[in-house]
């Protein structure tokens, strides 16, 4: 198990145990001195840890470690900001850096942008990484101009196998004409995504419904409202969506009983 603890020596550092005491030790000083590293988002992929942390020198760049001092290094100087999200997808390390998705296998020297989703000051803003097998779905916001004609979705459902041209749009849930690259519809907002059972399951709203739940199987016409909870545009809200031994709990909203647990999904 790794963890960040303080000893009173060499500030908050990258610990690890084995479960004993002999066997709990400081993986390594990273920022030298009592100084703390801002360890965080400490996520395993294949075997390797991979986390976010500051060296005094670099800024916060992204990390890995194999358990020994030698081999817990920078990967890369990217000159990134805000990198978060750390999701491991079958052995492939995907997350967020400076606004927009990135990548990194294991045998990569350095990571790699895996596709642009904004330009001219604005991002993608990848949120929500969630792995089904081998495909990332996230939530995302699509803005661009150039080339051909101004393009922008609101935040809305996409998958990436981590190419650039397998990080696709699944289903635009909100078809709203927008009018200008500076005009923003809010899109359906996918949020509280989960795998289950291969299936992924989340909260929208796609403008008639309300916010209800959601399935897909990565497919545009795979992409469905799984129920509507109040049968009219009104919002069941569906929250705290859990996977658990194969079906699916949540709790939702209902005029007669409020928010409630729902009956599993198998």
């Amino acid at each position: 198990m790794f963890f960040t603890a303080d000893n009173g020596s060499v500030g908050m550092e990258l610990w690890k145990t084995d479960g004993t005491a002999a066997g709990t030790v400081l993986v390594k000083d990273i920022w030298t001195g009592t100084n703390w590293a801002n360890i965080s988002k400490l996520t395993d992929v294949a075997g390797l840890l991979y986390f976010v942390a500051n060296d005094g020198v670099n800024g916060e760049e992204l990390w890995q470690s194999d358990g020994t001092t030698a081999g817990t290094s920078m990967v890369a100087d990217l000159n990134a900001t805000g990198i978060d999200q750390l999701t491991n997808v079958n052995g492939k390390l995907f997350y967020r850096a400076s606004g927009e998705l990135w990548s990194r296998n294991s045998s990569a020297v350095t990571p790699s942008m895996v596709k642009e989703l904004g330009e001219g000051g604005w991002e993608g803003a990848p949120l929500s990484l969630t792995a089904v097998g081998s495909t990332l779905f996230f939530t995302a916001v699509y803005a661009w101009a150039t080339p051909g004609p101004k393009v922008s979705i609101g935040r809305e459902l996409w998958k990436s196998d981590g190419t650039a041209a397998g990080t696709v749009l699944v289903k635009d849930l909100v078809d709203i004409p927008v009018s200008t690259y500076n005009d923003y519809a809010w899109g359906s907002s996918p949020v509280n995504l989960v795998n289950n059972n291969g299936t992924l399951f989340f909260s929208a709203n796609d403008g008639v419904n309300g916010q209800e739940l959601w399935m897909s199987d990565g497919t545009t016409a795979g992409t469905t409202l799984f129920t509507d909870l109040t049968s009219d545009s009104g919002s069941s809200d569906p929250q705290n969506i859990t996977a658990i031994g194969g079906r699916l709990y949540l709790t939702a909203m209902s005029e007669a009983k409020g928010r409630e647990p729902l009956t599993v999904i198998d």
